[in-house]
Order: structure tokens, then C-alpha cells, then sequence
């Protein structure tokens, strides 16, 4: 029985295993034999088929800027390659928000724009410039702070990469270029100004030939339907459009502009003329709005559904979509691929996959749908209440854990959970990795050029990877070269995630430690730690009630000690007659029986005497009273304390006992 070479294998089946291929591999394939040569070199529609069987779709974004699908495939599979297996490196600024002349405590960011290498975050009272790709080796160095005060009364502020330009209650404009080098310059006022309060503000880069500088171009709407464009801080052109506020404003030249009100949709050309458009929901239930500049597509939402309204004024003016989240489900963000949607002024439908652009929809049942917007692919070509054609999702990714924010752009889809960040294939929904010890309630999530920033608050953090090879080629270098000075870099912020990361875990340790030996046993039983903290309260109370009881006590004992120690200083004076009362006693009765015959007038004077003598004087006397400071050595400090003032008496009374011998005398006289 003869058998089949690999190469008589149908071209289907050559194709499904071709897709299993590292894209190395396959371009050393087409070099075996002729047949696998034509197939991977030359037979373009062989690779549309191959996106379609895996996608189910020819239409999707392209990422080579290449007509033919083989060098999009080939250009696709490298750059997944590389998000799958380079090594990534983190970076973490924290920008501060407080300058001297700012007093509040505002530390979260208001407005953040991230196109790789600039990132410009806005908060109150400061912007901060981000250098990222920088050579210097010191993070600060990197961080550009600016001051721009926010003008008292503004009403709103549009911020991006060239200006910051408020608008206020009364009508006023104020702006700051970001395009020159004079980052001190004060916040200017426009030449000229609007009748009643801004409403709505947008702002674009626009280059003129014969200029090297940027000039920035600005339009502004207020609450009469008034629109003014603004060249830097110069009025070029004002007009009328509706009696309506403007609450919405998207130009990306000065020859298109969008304006939403109330009711309608406002295409301006050349800032002129005006073509009008029913809008399918009030302005006041409008919660998510996206402009696609080339696809000419605004994007509307609500709370459950998701219109696309097509503004190509030459093709399919007013035709709109709508997509319905299930039921029971709304609608929490929707995001599209800025880079994208903002890359060109037209779409170019002759590159492989005719130039699609990714949008998104988060819902609070943790569901992500992705759709192709410029796409003309409708579900099963349905039609919904309000006659509009249903939108055919091109993703649905479901999840348990909570979905904090995503991000997408024409190669991966980024989805931030509680601490981690799950990198996506675009396209086929595969993930292709998962990154941790991120930030746990990330707030915002941006993606530029294959470069990641997170992060909430006032802290962010850049991720880049970067091939291991190059990581590891070993660079002959002087050490102060930039080469050398970009790799100490990158190793001073690997070191320092590592210590965050040790510093981490050992105090993780010292806790379950802890745990474990006041708990004597596994920390994970619940019963035991919840009885063991009880014990520790019930123990905790009664020491401290005890411990207020002792130190009662020792104030009363302290207090009688001190009323004692009075006490004996006021009758020091009589201590020594006190020591001499029976030899008194004895003389006193003597005199009394060998004067017997004297007078009774004389007795009876002698008898009061002795008697109030004796009732001045204690009965007994001291059976010992200590004369040496060795016999105090084991005294306790109160008894030391009244032996030493009965001693101080003794010295300064030495002729004591002479005046009662007078008194004596006296007496028996």
C-alpha cells in the first residue's frame, strides 16, 4: 500500500496545521518542497480563508499596514509571540499632586492621556509631563511638573497632549499651550469669548506645511448653541447652530467637526456648512459618547443600549445600529481603540482585514463584548424595535471575578481584575497571559504602541516587554554609555519591585507567625481564632479593671502615708517628756507623801498638776527605738523615711532633759 507524502494532503487540512506554526518555522517550510512554497508564498486567498475559519470574518484590524493577508498573518503571529513570552518590566511613579501654592489633599488624577512616549496627567492646580522613554537613570528626572492653576468658575476642561483649555460660567476661554518649551508660561485668556456659559470644549493637533511648531486648534460650544473655533489662542470662526445647549464637541481638523445637542447631531464642515441629523436618544440619558475619525462613527449609549451612527456624509449618512446587552444587564463602560479610531482621517478598506477598529462594552455582570465597528456584519440581519439593524458581536467574554476596567487595541484585548491584568487575543478571545501583582483596585488602563499603564489614584505603573535575547546580550560598553545606563535602570527597577515583593512576604509571615503561636495550631481554623480572640477581650477587660483597682489603692496608701508623716512632725516637739513619764510619776508621788502637812491650798494645786500631767502623757514606754542606720537596712521606705525625721528631732533638741529637770524642780519647790 502506497502512502501519502504530507504535501498531497488537501489544502484545508495544510492550512489547519500550518495555523498550529511558530511563524519561524513556517517561513523555513516554504523552502522543502514547491508545493508548500505556493501555498505559503504566493496564494494570498489561502490566508484570507485562514483568518475566516479562525475568525470567522476577512474583516478585522490590521496590524501590518500590508495589503496581502500572508504578511499580516506573519506580522500578527510575531507581535502575539512576543506578548506572550518577552519578559516584562515594571515601572512605578507616583506623581505629586501637592505643589506649595496647592494647599487641598487631592491625590487622585483627574484626566491622564497615554500615547507612547508622552504621558501627561492633569490634576488640580498641576500637569505632569512623563518622559518614558528617557535615558536618565533617575525616575524623578523623568517627571516634568508644570503648574496651571484651573481658572475660578470653570464650568468645563478638555486635556490632551498639546493643551489644557477650560471653559468658564461667563463665557471666558483660558488655555495653556503644552507645544512650546515655555512650561512656566501663565494659563492666557482667548481673544475672545461666548455670550453665555461654555458647555463643551475639544481640541486638535494640527499642523500647518510651510510651520515647524504645533499649532493647536480649538472649538468650544456654549448654552445659546454657539460654537467658536479657536486657533492657539485666536478666534478664527463663530457660528450658530441650534438654540440648544451643545453638549458635545469631537473635531479632528479644522475641516470636520461633531456637535451634539438635545435632540440632534451637528456635522460641520470647513466651519461653515452644517448638515443635521435626528438623534436616536435625548442628550440627558446619553451616559458613554466615542468618535471613530476614520470611520466617521459616533458612538452613543445608555445604560442598555449601544447605538453606531454612520456620519460619511458621501456614503450611508445617518444609518444607524444597535446592539441590546442581555437581559438584566447594564451597561458600566465602553471603550474603543483610540490609536485606531484616531490614526487616520479615512478608513482604508484596501489593507488586509480593511482597516477594522475594535470598540468595547463592560456590563456589571462581569461580560466583555468586542465589536468590529466598521464591520458590516449584522445579526442574522435583525431588526430591532426602532427599525435600526442589530449589531453582531464579534467577542463575548464572560467572567466570574469582578472586572474593574478594559482596555483594547487592533492586536489584544486587556481586562484588569483585582490585582492582576489577563492579556487576550483580539481576535479569537485566546489568552495569551496573565500579569500579577498589579495594581488591586485599578481605576484606569491605557495601552499604547504594546506599552501598559495602570494604575489609581496618584500612582502609576508602565509596563513594557522586552525580548529576552536582547535582554541578555551581553553589550561591550563603557559603563557610563546609554546602553549600560538604560540596563542599570531597568535592573535598579526590577530590584526595587523584588524588595517591595520581600518586604511583602516577610511581614505576611510575621503575622501568620504570630497566629500561630497565639492560637496554638493551624490558622486556618476559624472556630479556634474566633475563640482564642474572644479569650484575648475577656482577658483584656479584666487586667484593665484590675489594673484601675491597684492603682486606686496605692493613691489611698500614698495619701495616708503623707497624712501620717504630718501628723508626726507636729508632735515631734513632745516626743522626749513622752519617753520620761514614769520616772515623773514616781517623784511626783514622793513629794506629795513628805509634805503631807503642808496646806490643803498647796495640795490641792500640786494634785491638778500632776493630773494634767499625766493625762498630757502616754501610758508605757517605747520598747525600742533604733540608734544605728544598720537596723533600717530592711526597713520598707515609709518606716526609713519617719525613723530619719525622729533622729533630726533628737539632734536639734539636745537640752530636752534639762528642762524637764527644771520643771521638776519647780514641781517639788
Amino acid at each position: 500500500m502506497a502512502t501519502k507524502k504530507l504535501e498531497d494532503l488537501p489544502i484545508e487540512l495544510l492550512l489547519s496545521i500550518f495555523s498550529h506554526l511558530d511563524h519561524i518555522i513556517l517561513q523555513d517550510l516554504q523552502q522543502t518542497c514547491k508545493v508548500f512554497q505556493r501555498i505559503i508564498q504566493h496564494d494570498d486567498e489561502i490566508w484570507k480563508q485562514m483568518f475566516i475559519s479562525r475568525i470567522n470574518s476577512y474583516q478585522f484590524p490590521n496590524v501590518s499596514g500590508k495589503k496581502t493577508y500572508k504578511e499580516e498573518y506573519f506580522t500578527r503571529l510575531r507581535l502575539l509571540d512576543d506578548w506572550k513570552h518577552n519578559r516584562g518590566i515594571k515601572t512605578k511613579y507616583t506623581i505629586n499632586t501637592l505643589l506649595p501654592q496647592v494647599q487641598h489633599n487631592a491625590h487622585q488624577l483627574e484626566h491622564i492621556v497615554f500615547d507612547y512616549p508622552k504621558c501627561a496627567c492633569y490634576n488640580e492646580g498641576v500637569i505632569t509631563l512623563i518622559q518614558l522613554n528617557s535615558m536618565n537613570r533617575r525616575k524623578k528626572n523623568r517627571l516634568t511638573y508644570i503648574p496651571c492653576t484651573t481658572p475660578q468658575g470653570c464650568s468645563t476642561i478638555n486635556f490632551n497632549i498639546n493643551a489644557a483649555v477650560f471653559g468658564r460660567y461667563d463665557g471666558r476661554i483660558f488655555g495653556k499651550l503644552l507645544t512650546n518649551k515655555s512650561y512656566l508660561s501663565p494659563v492666557v485668556e482667548f481673544d475672545a469669548s461666548h455670550s453665555s456659559c461654555v458647555t463643551a470644549i475639544c481640541t486638535s493637533s494640527y499642523q500647518a506645511a510651510d510651520e515647524s511648531n504645533i499649532d493647536v486648534w480649538s472649538c468650544s460650544g456654549c448654552a445659546n448653541g454657539e460654537i467658536i473655533w479657536w486657533l492657539n489662542s485666536n478666534m478664527r470662526q463663530s457660528l450658530k447652530i441650534s438654540t440648544s445647549p451643545v453638549r458635545y464637541l469631537y473635531m479632528h481638523n479644522k475641516n470636520k467637526t461633531i456637535a451634539v445637542d438635545d435632540s440632534y447631531i451637528y456635522v460641520i464642515t470647513e466651519m461653515t456648512q452644517v448638515h443635521i441629523l435626528k438623534s436616536p436618544m435625548q442628550a440627558v440619558n446619553i451616559q458613554f459618547i466615542k468618535w471613530d475619525q476614520g470611520g466617521e462613527l459616533l458612538i452613543i449609549a445608555d445604560v442598555h443600549d449601544f447605538y453606531l451612527i454612520s456620519l460619511n456624509l458621501k456614503d450611508a449618512f445617518g444609518s444607524t445600529r444597535i446592539f441590546k446587552v442581555d437581559n438584566g444587564s447594564i451597561i458600566q463602560d465602553v471603550f474603543i481603540d483610540e490609536t485606531t479610531s484616531m490614526r487616520k482621517a479615512h478608513q482604508d478598506i484596501n489593507l488586509a482585514g480593511e482597516d477594522g477598529c475594535y470598540a468595547g462594552i463592560l456590563t456589571d455582570t462581569n461580560i466583555v463584548y468586542l465589536i468590529n465597528i466598521r464591520s458590516l456584519d449584522t445579526d442574522n440581519g435583525e431588526i430591532s424595535k426602532g427599525g435600526y439593524l442589530s449589531i453582531k458581536p464579534h467577542l463575548k467574554l464572560s467572567f466570574q471575578e469582578k472586572i474593574y476596567t478594559c482596555q483594547v487595541n487592533n492586536l489584544v484585548l486587556l481586562i484588569a481584575f483585582c490585582g492582576s491584568i489577563s492579556v487576550y487575543d483580539a481576535n479569537s478571545g485566546e489568552e495569551i497571559r496573565s500579569i500579577h501583582k498589579m495594581e488591586k483596585y485599578p481605576q484606569f488602563l491605557k495601552l499604547s504602541h504594546g506599552r501598559i499603564l495602570v494604575g489609581s489614584e496618584n500612582v502609576l505603573h508602565y509596563l513594557q516587554y522586552v525580548d529576552n535575547g536582547k535582554l541578555n546580550k551581553n553589550h561591550k560598553k563603557p559603563f557610563n554609555s546609554t546602553r549600560s545606563s538604560k540596563w542599570n535602570e531597568m535592573i535598579s527597577g526590577q530590584l526595587e519591585i523584588y524588595n517591595d515583593e520581600v518586604r511583602e512576604e516577610d511581614k505576611d509571615a510575621k503575622v501568620l507567625d504570630k497566629l500561630y503561636k497565639k492560637f496554638n495550631g493551624s490558622v486556618n481554623d476559624n472556630e479556634d481564632i474566633q475563640l482564642q480572640i474572644a479569650m484575648l477581650e475577656s482577658k483584656t477587660t479584666t487586667l484593665g479593671e484590675e489594673e484601675k483597682r491597684r492603682k486606686e489603692e496605692e493613691e489611698e496608701e500614698m495619701l495616708r502615708l503623707a497624712i501620717e508623716a504630718s501628723m508626726l512632725d507636729n508632735t515631734n516637739g513632745d516626743f522626749s517628756d513622752m519617753c520620761l513619764e514614769p520616772l515623773l510619776v514616781e517623784q511626783t508621788l514622793d513629794s506629795n507623801n513628805n509634805n503631807n502637812n503642808n496646806n490643803n491650798n498647796n495640795n490641792n494645786n500640786n494634785n491638778n498638776r500632776s493630773a494634767r500631767e499625766r493625762r498630757r502623757r502616754p501610758l508605757g514606754e517605747l520598747e525600742h527605738v533604733i540608734t544605728r542606720r544598720e537596723d533600717t537596712d530592711e526597713l520598707d521606705e515609709e518606716t526609713r523615711l519617719q525613723l530619719q525625721i525622729m533622729e533630726r528631732n533628737t539632734q536639734t533638741n539636745p537640752n530636752i532633759n534639762n528642762e524637764i529637770d527644771n520643771d521638776l524642780d519647780l514641781e517639788l519647790a
